[in-house]
């Protein structure tokens, strides 16, 4: 069975999401940081995880129907 991807073109993807994925969670924090300094309550926070933790559980939901065979 061949492979989809050469060993270069798995490297560079794995680097690309590991870099996608520091800037999201620097993003993060970094406007929880402000917004504290700042004396705004942290809704917009809570909003965001609420929002990554439902994207999440959407892919886990996909997966899971994929490998029934769904």
């Amino acid at each position: 069975m061949e492979l989809p991807f050469t060993g270069f073109e798995l490297s560079f993807l794995l680097i690309a999401f590991i870099v996608f994925s520091l800037l999201t969670l620097a993003s993060i924090y970094y406007e929880a940081d402000a917004s504290r300094a700042a004396g705004v309550p942290g809704d917009r926070l809570s909003e965001r995880k609420l929002f990554i933790w439902a994207a999440i559980q959407a892919a886990q939901e996909m997966m899971a129907e994929e490998e029934r065979g769904v």
